[in-house]
């Protein structure tokens, strides 16, 4: 068979995908008994019983997956937390990183359960399982630690989780790759340094006196980024910068990836050429060398991959061999995933992995492609193949395909030589001399300028990037089975093509089929609760692709300057679901928890219109930031009544209540004004209540209690505070479901006695506080209704239900 080690690692991915996504004990029994005959079949079919050898590839994935889930420590959180907050534990520094602009260390700690003392002997069998816990501790003081340092530290210990809405960043999958199980955010009490050479603390040193050199010899925007290149230190690469190479898609030169190791390699290896050193020592050498530099700068996936990948391309001249570029991309693959399973789900190891198999497949392709100018081919054909492996990804994770990249990568790739080169000079120079070390870095500088430059230039440019959201699975899935057979049908040659033309265009029109079904199939009514803390903010998506907003959220204490709800939370979803315009918000009342996060979003997003209470909203500071800002960007505010009626399609919006029209100033109470919103879509309606209390739902109750009754869904009035939810309000409204939008606050939101109000009338709660984000598709018969957070099933809600 051609090529088994790239079959046995396919076969060993699969299985930690399948490690991944089951835990039925019975369905891998299941799988295993059908992979075991199809197993038999190939054997006694093809007579090579290597075939065996592939099922124990899958079985090692599926294992080595079971076992990090074992590891799951989230069981022992309140054990440890509570230890941490009272006691200091000794632990073991195992890396550490500064982030000079936010001032703060970070530090990867290893505790042994040993180091956990006072708990009684049944706690101290169940911590025996446990092997030793890490913990990334964050702390604003300015420490000195080195790898192997002893510590005591203390603090508060914070669980890892999930997404909490879509289009956050993971920090529990985060924290599998990355390898630790809790974040603290403490002090460190003593610290006991250590005396012993080692050589991770030495490689650190020397890593942190080249970024004092750079630092030094650069501009701090400039030295930035030439410490993420050559270096692998990305903390202080400031946000500006990294959005400006993702959109201009070239923010692969910003983390040292196969390109940077290929120039590192091949002038170390051509270096030594012309120091007549013979081929096979000078492999040796640069491999050698290559392993220092990856040690040296981090041991980050894409660089590892690359080592290890030109490790065995050099390896061709010490074992005299011709090697195989499959063979050795499946290698360093099956190595990095040995190591660490879940690398699988890094960024940094799909886009690496994605841009290289590109290269290979598509790029002789493009090459034979006589119909392309040579010219063209030559000088934007692995550029082309890279691309066009990679955009399903870099927007599946950043939401945005950048147009003009290809061109661009074309025209910085030939300085990269350059700049990698000069910038080594540069650091080495510089440690003994600062002023050698600034005449020699005068070409890193203004390449740095030029890169800038051009990706200002074309995200400047009419589509320079393509906001497309994040794709489903189901298109990644149908994008790559159409990318490589095709490449797998126009690689054969032109007779053997001929043979299974007809059948590649059967598969053409096929996989057509599936993307015109995508594309068109129709589209539900989803109503989103963002989880934006304590706070309201809901989302609209039409059937007819027309997005509405009900309020934005808003943290009270945030200091001035900082990003909140609008920045944080609400445009990243908005980019997740590839968004460009929002066709009307609506402000219920101008409360901070309500307001600040639409002032925010005013200037990051296209508005159509704004919806308010016909209220004196002009009264309060908060709502006349929101009008400056709407004026400056040209925004129309229209007052809404009650009474009033907004159709959009097949949906409708009612304004039930808009307040009592008297005069109001900063310090009343706003929530008498707050806008209840009707939303009708065929047999489903749904209930915005703003924050109303008890006065107002009486006022409902008495005028509109007949709608009421129709109502599926309700947002809980009010966070689900004690003023509100009263027992006549609950039961003239009895709706399948409903969702409190609430946060960490201290106002007690919401109240016990209001939760238990809901569940003595069997009325289905979701909370955003322990759930993250609330989703309800409808089609205008059922409701589906279920949380981001995955702490229950999805459940269908219609009329059948109601109170049930």
């Amino acid at each position: 068979m051609k090529r088994p080690l790239v079959w046995g690692t396919c076969l060993y991915i699969a299985g930690i995908v399948f490690g991944k996504i089951t835990d039925s004990l019975l369905l891998f029994i299941f799988f295993c008994s059908l992979l075991l005959a199809f197993t038999c079949w190939c054997t006694i079919k093809y007579k090579w019983l290597g075939f065996y050898l592939f099922l124990c590839f899958f079985f090692l994935g599926f294992s080595r997956m079971y076992g990090m889930k074992a590891k799951d420590m989230d069981a022992y959180f309140h054990t440890f937390s509570a230890y941490l907050e009272e006691n200091p534990i000794e632990g073991t520094v195992k890396s550490i990183q500064y982030n000079k602009q936010k001032k703060f260390s970070k530090a990867l700690i290893k505790v042994k359960w040993e180091n956990f003392q006072g708990f009684q002997e049944k706690e101290k069998l169940l911590f025996k399982k446990i092997p030793a816990i890490h913990i990334q501790l964050y702390t604003e003081e300015p420490v000195e630690l080195q790898i192997q340092d002893q510590i005591w530290f203390k603090g508060q210990l914070k669980k890892l989780e999930g997404p909490r809405n879509p289009g956050d960043f993971d920090q529990k999958q985060y924290g599998k790759i990355q390898g630790f199980d809790f974040i603290c955010y403490g002090t460190i009490e003593k610290r006991n340094p250590t005396t012993s050479f080692h050589f991770y603390s030495w490689l650190q040193q020397g890593n942190q006196k080249f970024q004092q050199v750079y630092d030094r010899i650069l501009p701090s925007t400039q030295a930035a980024v030439i410490k993420a290149m050559l270096l692998g230190e990305r903390q202080e690469l400031e946000m500006e910068t990294k959005d400006l190479y993702k959109k201009a898609g070239i923010s692969h030169i910003l983390a040292i990836s196969g390109l940077h190791i290929s120039i590192i390699g091949l002038l170390i290896f051509r270096g030594l050429q012309w120091f007549r050193i013979s081929k096979p020592i000078g492999a040796g050498i640069t491999i050698c060398l290559l392993i220092f530099y990856c040690l040296f700068v981090g041991n980050s996936v894409s660089t590892m991959r690359a080592v290890i990948m030109m490790s065995c391309i050099l390896g061709g001249y010490l074992f005299l061999r011709t090697p195989d570029t499959f063979t050795s991309l499946a290698f360093s693959a099956l190595v990095l995933l040995f190591k660490q399973p879940f690398y699988l789900w890094d960024v940094g190891f799909q886009l690496s992995y994605g841009a290289v198999l590109g290269l290979l497949v598509f790029s002789p392709l493009i090459a034979k492609a006589y119909f392309i100018p040579s010219w063209l081919r030559s000088s934007m054909g692995a550029s082309i193949a890279a691309s066009l492996a990679t955009f399903p990804m870099v927007a599946y994770h950043f939401y945005y395909i950048p147009l003009y990249g290809i061109l661009l990568n074309v025209l910085i790739v030939p300085f990269l030589v350059l700049l990698i080169f000069f910038g080594m000079i540069a650091g080495i120079f510089g440690i003994f001399s600062v002023m050698i070390g600034q005449f020699m870095v005068g070409i890193v500088y203004y390449i740095l300028l030029f890169y800038e430059a051009l990706a200002r230039f074309t995200t400047q440019l009419p589509k320079g990037y393509l906001l497309v959201g994040s794709p489903s699975f189901y298109f990644l899935f149908l994008y790559y089975i159409l990318f490589f057979v095709s490449a797998w049908h126009f690689s054969k040659a032109l007779p053997k093509r001929k043979v299974s033309h007809k059948r590649y265009l059967y598969f053409l029109g096929i996989t057509s089929v599936f993307f015109m079904f995508y594309l068109l199939f129709p589209k539900p009514l989803e109503i989103v609760f963002l989880d934006v803390g304590q706070g309201d903010c809901t989302i609209i998506h039409t059937s007819t692709n027309q997005h509405f907003i009900i309020d934005g959220g808003g943290f009270l204490f945030h200091e001035e300057g900082q990003a909140n709800t609008g920045k944080t939370i609400i445009y990243p979803y908005l980019e997740y679901k590839g968004i460009h315009k929002i066709d009307g918000i609506f402000l219920t009342h101008p409360h901070g928890d309500h307001i600040i996060g639409l002032i925010e979003l005013v200037e990051l997003i296209p508005i159509d219109q704004f919806f308010v209470p016909q209220a004196s909203l002009e009264n309060h500071p908060l709502y006349l930031q929101l009008l400056h800002k709407t004026r400056q960007n040209q925004i129309p505010i229209y007052h809404i009544e009650e009474g009033h009626h907004l159709q959009v399609g097949d949906i409708g919006f009612d304004c039930l209540f808009a307040g009592y029209g008297n005069q109001l100033y900063e310090e009343d109470n706003w929530n008498t004004t707050s806008l209840v919103l009707y939303l009708k879509y065929k047999q489903i309606s749904f209930l915005f209540t703003g924050d109303i209390e008890a006065s107002e739902e009486e006022y409902l109750t008495q005028k509109y209690s007949a709608l009421l009754r129709d109502v599926t869904f309700l947002k809980v009035p009010h966070h689900g505070s004690l003023t509100s939810s009263t027992e006549l309000f609950l039961n003239t409204i009895k709706p399948a479901a409903a969702v409190i939008s609430s946060g960490k606050n201290s106002y007690g939101h919401p109240h016990p006695m209001v939760l238990q109000r809901y569940q003595e009338k069997g009325i289905p709660i979701y909370l955003t506080q322990t759930e993250g984000t609330v989703i309800c598709k409808t089609f205008g018969k059922q409701t589906k209704a279920y949380s981001v957070l995955g702490k229950r099933k999805e459940r269908l809600y219609g009329k059948a239900q109601r109170g049930s």
